[in-house]
This record gives structure tokens, sequence and C-alpha cells, in this order.
């Protein structure tokens, strides 16, 4: 450790030199090189560790047990962690070094490309605001990607008189880009919390960045110190190790979450699982026993329609259908005096093709329809709105569907091509031209038996799946 001494005494020397400009760049020039190379050492000594300092391997850093206890800004965790393992923390960018030699202090910008946090096991059990649940089992995996971080750094003497210790932190802050998470939480809805993580936590620790630092900052402190170096590590070290207590430092309050806005996390947790649903769509659930329906693959499918001026008997074979996991959430707000969920969506384009169909029907019951060939059939902006009502389980572990109300929906466009009708050629054009006009009136005259046909039918499709989610527990402490 000698040599940092000896390289810092000369970087202090330097900038007592002449005030020319020529000296002030030289000057500029050779301290910038001596920081440079303080960092490389410190980017060795996490690598490779220090016997002497009583340093271990920071990168990979190993652990065989931790726990974490963690109380602030809305957040209560607990957590055992067994086989941890953290990565990336010897690979860090310094962005920018200023040392002031009037002070004795660093400015410091630096970059983290990407931290890693695993763990082979994990117990956790807290809460957000004493509202929401947090629980966990299962195995750990935490990225976080593009962590800055900025601080200015007080420097002191250390008693001995042989090292540069760190005095205090001034403003330390730090901002995340991005956090991806590959958790198991519960088996049930990891796939919701993890999108949760990736779409919430980064913003969160950004935003309250200074007050999660100034908790912090003593710990940093002594943990770098015991290192008897001159360059800051991270506070965000202190993220992959959580204190054990907290020091209370007075900031502006929390206002992010209102209290009397109950609805909030609940509502942020039915957008995940609506981001959860368009992901069983486009890719299947094995959960669930689901193959993908974005595309979709039919072997067949019946449409009758008894329209009374025209009525149709349509038998399609080897179907293929799009667009379905492409729909648009307008509205989803969960009103919990009633415990029901309004809902509006859409989905603008879904595009059906078939390789074979047969259909038969008439015309005033008398003038005969009939035709086979492949078909292609377009929707466009098709809407749908209902409010669904929610109820407990049987088995008191999962929210299921009780009723559907108000159920209506909108089908402004829907195209046909099908070729082969009555013989085909010509009259195919004005087939398609009477499909067109006679499916959308039907349609929209009949919307509402075709809307409680529907209601009841996602009801009996839905909770057989809905009963398997642990989920009751996400919502009886809002109630």
């Amino acid at each position: 450790m000698k040599i940092i001494l000896v390289v810092l005494f000369l970087a202090v020397s330097f900038t007592y030199a002449k005030n020319d400009d020529g000296n002030l760049k030289c000057n500029r020039f050779l301290v910038d090189a001596v920081l440079r190379q303080l960092f490389e050492l410190l980017r060795l000594l996490i690598k490779e560790g220090s016997a002497t300092n009583d340093v271990p391997i920071l990168d990979p850093l190993q652990i065989e047990h931790q726990e974490i206890n963690f109380t602030g800004n809305g957040f209560t965790i607990q957590a055992e962690l067994s086989n941890v393992t953290y990565l990336g923390l010897g690979d860090f960018e310094i962005l920018d070094t200023t040392f002031d030699k009037e002070d004795i202090s660093l400015e410091l910008n630096m970059r983290f490309p990407l931290l890693t946090m695993l763990s082979e096991r994990y117990i956790m059990a807290g809460d957000i605001y004493s509202i929401f649940p947090l629980y966990g089992n299962g195995f750990l995996n935490i990225e976080v990607h593009d962590l800055i971080f900025r601080s200015k750094i007080y420097l002191r003497q250390s008693a001995d008189g042989k090292s540069i210790l760190i005095e205090r932190f001034l403003r330390p802050q730090f901002e995340v880009d991005t956090i991806v998470s590959r958790t198991e939480f519960d088996g049930n809805i990891d796939d919701i919390l993890n999108a949760m993580i990736k779409d919430l936590l980064a913003d969160y620790l950004t935003r309250f960045s200074k007050y999660i630092a100034a908790q912090h900052q003593d710990e940093a402190k002594h943990f770098l110190n015991q290192m008897k170096l001159l360059i800051l590590l991270t506070l965000c070290a202190l993220a992959a190790a959580l204190p054990k207590s907290r020091k209370e430092v007075q900031y502006e309050s929390l206002s992010e979450v209102s209290t009397s806005d109950r609805n909030f996390l609940i509502n942020l947790l039915i957008r995940q699982l609506i981001t959860y649903v368009r992901n069983v769509i486009n890719n299947g659930s094995d959960l669930f026993g689901l193959p993908p329906l974005d595309p979709l693959d039919l072997d067949s499918f019946r449409l009758q329609i008894p329209a009374g001026i025209a009525n149709f008997d349509l038998d399609l074979q080897k179907i293929f259908m799009t667009g379905l996991g492409g729909f648009v959430v307008h509205k989803s707000e969960l009103i919990l005096r009633d415990l029901s969920f309004e809902l509006d969506l859409s989905v603008p384009k879904l595009d059906i093709s078939t390789e074979i169909y047969d259909f038969t029907g008439d015309l005033f019951n008398a003038i005969p329809l009939y035709g086979k060939g492949n078909a292609s059939f377009q929707i466009e902006e098709f809407r749908l709105r209902a409010k669904i009502y929610l109820k407990q389980s049987d088995n008191e572990k999962s929210i299921i569907i009780d009723r559907i109300e108000g159920a209506s929906f909108e089908l402004p466009s829907f195209k046909s091509n099908v070729n082969g009708a009555i013989g085909g050629g010509d009259i195919d054009v004005i087939v398609n031209a009477m499909i067109q006009e006679v499916v959308v009136d039907y349609i929209n005259r009949f919307r509402g038996a075709i809307s409680n046909f529907g209601s009841e039918f996602i009801i009996n499709f839905a909770n057989p799946y809905l009963n398997q989610l642990d989920t009751w527990k996400y919502i009886e402490r809002l109630l």
C-alpha cells in the first residue's frame, strides 16, 4: 500500500506547481493519470483480494449464508439467502474524476455496466406499505444494468499517518437504467412479479437514491476504509449486502404512493397480470397446459348464423389466426368497495385464414347458397367493455370470477375473402360483400345475447385456471 501513498503524494505535489496555462494543463494531465492508475489498483484489489489488508476477493464475491433485514421507504423485508454470488463489481468504468487539493476531496462519477446477484435458495417475507405482501422461496437471480454512481468524497489521514481514509460523502446518489429479475417467488405469479421488478424497481431506486445512499453511507465508509484505499468502491455494494440496522435520516417524505389511494399497488399487479396474459397468449404456458394462442392453429371450427334474411352454416378446417396477442388495454381498474374490475380493451387487427371451408345457406329461406374452397377473414378494431365481479375461491386461496355485467363489444369492420362460393368466379365478390354486411349486422343486432353467451364462456374457461393461482393473499389486506 506504500506505493499508493507515494502516488497520492505526487498527485498533490503536482497541483502546487506554477500557475501558467502550460503547467496547469500538464498538472491536470498528471493528476488524471495518477488517478487512473489508482483505480486500476482498486480493480486489481477487487478481483484478487489482499491478504495484507484482510480484503477477500470481491468479484466474484461468494457468501455461504446471508441474512437481510431491511425496513425503510415503505419496504419491510426479512430474508435468508444460501450460496450467494455477486458478480460485476470489478468491471466499473470511471466516467469523471476531479481532485480538489484545497479541501482534499474527490468528485467521482462511475458506471457499473452489469451487477449480478445469484442465490441457490432464499426465503423472504415482507410487505410494501403494510398493504402488499412480499413472499419468496426458491432461487434468486437479479441483474442491475448500467448503474451510475456520483458523489463528492472528503478524505483524511489515518491515525497512524500511513493511509488515506474516507471522511464523509457529500450528495451521494445513483441511477439505475434497468433491473432484470429471473427469481422464483411462489411458483404461481413469478412472471408477473419479475415483470413488476423490471418495470418499477430501477425507477424507484433512482428516484429515492439520495435517501437510500444517505442511509448506507456509514456502512460504505467503514467497509472502504478497511481497504485503506483512496478510491470509493460504490454505495451499490450495499445493495448486495443490506445493513442489519438503519440510521434515521430526514429527507423529503415519500409521496409517490398516497395512503388514501389503496388501489394503487393492486392495480399495478393487475397491469402486470395483463402483461402476463399477453405473454401466455404469445408463448403458451406449461403451468396451465396451454399452447401459444397467437398465432393460433385450429383443426376445425363451425359458425352458424340464422339471421333470417341470410342463413349461414360455415365449417372451417385447418384455421390459422394472428393478432390476438396485440390487444390494447384502454382501462383496467379495480373497485374495492364491491370487489369488481372494469375492463376496456381492443384488438386492432385479427387475421383468420382457412385452407378448406364448406359453406351452405340461403337467402330469404329461398335462394340457396353454397361453396367450398379456401377463405380468409379480417377483423379490425374489435372492442370489448365489461365489469367483472370477483370473489374468493372455495379453497380461500384464489381470486376467481363471480359474474360479468355490462358486457358489450363493437365490431366496426369485418372483411371476407371467400373463394369458390356458388361455383366461384365473379360470384365470389357478391358473396363476400353479403357476408361482410350480414355478419356485422347480425353481430350488432344480437350483441346482447352474444355478450351473455361470451360472459358465461369466459367464466367457465377462466376460473379453472385462476383457481390454480395463489392470489387472494395479494388483495385481502386491501379489503
